[in-house]
């Protein structure tokens, strides 16, 4: 279970480790003038020359809700203004969701987690918490705050200095994207209004605000999974059929649709426990609709065996198995 880490002192450590993490890994230094709703100022960028990412790491003790501010993008040095991506807001005494930004901590494991709301503003019409979320392959997870409450957020990444600075990069391009696709063609503008219909359809207001009294058992916040979900989606959009489409929900990894009915449903598990696995099991199965040839598939790490009876379990439930792999720097994923 993720807990909201709400103590001044804590934050601010792991708010000096996090900075200490970026500011090694990006030692060059370079004046910029960032533009942000409207506003240019010139600021100190910290880069690394083979990197894309910029860093200017900042405090606002003054302001209405104080914060430390993770302003982050992506170096353009063509450019004299640079574009700010994306700024992790994080409360300094306060615990409330005005700041998009928030850590939270492993009940189990003590590993800390940064974490975003998802709400990427930048003062464009169709850019916002919503829209990302129907367009981004992150799911969010459910936060417990100390009075039970239960809030929601996506992993950007752990607050571990070996893969920090590289998942702070997918999760800042990933915005990019976004933003980029957000305000691109007619076509695609359309698509993501498509995608926020089926997302609001199936959630609501799930993932706004801060609900009281509920918990979650099994949480999986595994930072690649939405790398793996992703690559997964490359691979079904590489063989489209001229009539069928490939979307996500919250409630199963990928599904394609051929003539708007379901033929295929894909859930990814990075976990390989038995609550891991009786999860995704159920999920296939709900999630493949009335359509009796709709093919269900469970993506599972590979290298670790089934359980006898789960494997036997997955046959007769004409579920298909695929494995994910990494080589090199990609994602590979294959059946069984």
């Amino acid at each position: 279970m993720l807990m909201l880490i709400e103590d001044y002192s804590e934050k601010l450590r792991i708010q000096k480790t996090l900075e200490g993490i970026l500011l090694d890994a990006l030692p060059e230094k370079g004046r910029y003038t960032l533009g942000y709703k409207g506003a240019n100022r010139e600021r100190t960028l910290r880069y690394h020359p083979d990197s894309p990412l910029y860093y200017v790491p900042g405090r606002h003790d003054d302001a209405h809700v104080p914060r430390y501010a993770n302003t982050l993008g992506i170096l353009d040095r063509t450019k004299a203004p640079q574009d700010i991506v994306v700024v992790i807001n994080i409360p300094m005494k306060s615990n409330g969701q005005k700041a998009a930004g928030f850590f939270a901590k492993d009940s189990r494991s003590g590993r800390i987690y940064l974490m975003h709301t998802g709400r990427v503003g930048g003062g464009r019409a169709g850019i916002g918490k919503l829209a990302y979320l129907a367009w981004s392959d992150r799911k969010p997870v459910a936060v417990i705050d100390n009075d039970g409450g239960e809030r929601f957020g996506i992993v950007v990444t752990e607050i571990d200095e070996k893969g920090l600075v590289s998942e702070i990069t997918k999760f800042v391009e990933d915005v990019k994207e976004f933003k980029r696709y957000a305000t691109g063609t007619n076509e695609e503008v359309e698509a993501l209004k498509k995608k926020i219909g089926r997302f609001q359809a199936l959630h609501g207001d799930e993932f706004s605000g801060t609900k009281r009294g509920r918990t979650q058992g099994v949480l999986e916040y595994d930072t690649y999974h939405g790398d793996i979900v992703k690559a997964l989606r490359q691979m079904l959009e590489a063989d489209l059929r001229s009539d069928e489409e490939v979307f996500r929900t919250g409630l199963i990894d990928l599904l394609v649709e051929r003539k708007g009915k379901r033929s295929q449903v894909y859930e990814v598990k990075t976990g390989m426990t038995r609550q891991h696995l009786y999860t995704a099991i159920g999920q296939l199965i709900v999630h493949s609709g009335d359509n009796k040839n709709c093919r269900k598939f469970l993506v599972i790490p590979s290298g670790e065996d089934l359980p006898d009876d789960v494997n036997g379990a997955v046959g007769r439930a004409g579920i298909e198995i695929m494995r994910f792999r990494k080589v090199r720097k990609d994602w590979r994923i294959e059946p069984v």
